[in-house]
């Protein structure tokens, strides 16, 4: 399982750098990880969620 952009969905394979890189500069995709870390800090939303603060914290895994 690779990285995608979840806003644009390009794909890059397994270069987790690169993927980085292009969220810093992907406009949709910049909006959306912000919204996820806000929520990652917010309890309230991740109850709403139906997520534990252990699957926020879990980095880099996709099911």
């Amino acid at each position: 399982m690779g990285f995608r952009c979840p806003a644009c969905s390009a794909d890059f394979g397994n270069a987790r750098d690169t993927f980085k890189e292009h969220l810093k500069t992907c406009e949709l995709g910049r909006t959306l990880v912000s919204a996820v870390l806000n929520v990652s800090d917010d309890g309230a939303a991740r109850n709403a969620l139906g997520v534990t603060a252990s699957d926020t914290a879990r980095e880099g895994h996709h099911g």
